[in-house]
């Protein structure tokens, strides 16, 4: 079996899980406030204001990028989504029943129309092997000017890595014989040899994130009360753009751009 077809299998797999574990009121609260802040206005005035947004979202899962973009875009989008699992292709079409969403292998895909925006949310990681050619790919479908919003995994020091190796091997929500987090500067190089210049970069994936980041593979952590959570999360934003968190970080959320 490939290793793009056992992705596929271990993902059809862990879908009833994953769509539940992460219906989590703490897990919403902290992805909203971590894209609020990667998502800068800034950046959103690169898109175009006086026409419909053209967006892909490959590897789509349920359309959580394409919540996060309507959500904080309050603009008009016309939506593409794919994604190689059955299960989250059938459960997107269940969310935003007659959109565009269909069952694709990103490692294939090639660009049929021109977008202005394409996003993967931590994604990228279940095709590693296969990264600068996806990109490369996705990179070709985005207009001039057009923004690739990016969320993943990442380790900028050795101690990181080998805790994330750890919980990868041992823990059922991961794969880790097709699975792996990159290094900033890893996931810098492959933007940068498609094409691709860096906008901004957010390092939000600290202790908030640990607890209640990923529910699916750490439900024992989704704990605490609304309120403890607000706090704390509102501290913690204060070091998404700081060098230290860099190096702490768990994972880092990046916007590049097509040159015009």
């Amino acid at each position: 079996m490939s290793d793009i077809e056992q992705q596929r299998v271990h993902f059809d797999a862990i879908a009833a899980q994953y769509i539940e574990a992460r219906k989590s009121p703490r897990h919403i609260y902290l992805r909203d406030t971590t894209w609020q802040s990667a998502l800068t206005d800034p950046v959103v005035d690169l898109l175009p204001s006086d026409r419909p947004i053209q967006m892909l979202e490959p590897m789509c899962g349920a359309c959580e990028g394409r919540q996060i973009v309507e959500a904080r875009l309050a603009k008009n989008v016309e939506y593409s989504g794919f994604d190689y699992s059955d299960a989250m292709v059938t459960e997107a079409l269940k969310r935003y029943p007659g959109s565009e969403i269909w069952t694709q292998d990103v490692t294939q895909y090639e660009a049929d129309k021109d977008y202005d925006l394409i996003m993967l949310v931590g994604a990228l990681h279940h095709v590693a092997d296969h990264a600068p050619d996806v990109v490369s790919r996705l990179g070709k479908a985005l207009r001039p000017g057009g923004l690739f919003i990016l969320s993943e995994p990442v380790h900028n020091n050795p101690l990181f890595r080998l805790v994330r190796e750890a919980i990868y091997r041992k823990n059922e929500a991961f794969d880790a014989e097709t699975e792996r987090g990159f290094t900033t500067r890893e996931l810098n190089e492959i933007f940068k040899n498609a094409g691709l210049s860096q906008v901004s970069t957010l390092y939000p994936s600290l202790l908030a994130y640990v607890l209640w980041g990923c529910p699916e593979a750490f439900p024992m952590l989704d704990k605490g009360p609304m309120s403890l959570v607000r706090r704390y999360v509102e501290l913690e934003r204060h070091f998404w753009r700081s060098t230290l968190a860099k190096y702490l970080t768990f994972g880092m959320y990046s916007v590049y751009q097509k040159p015009l």
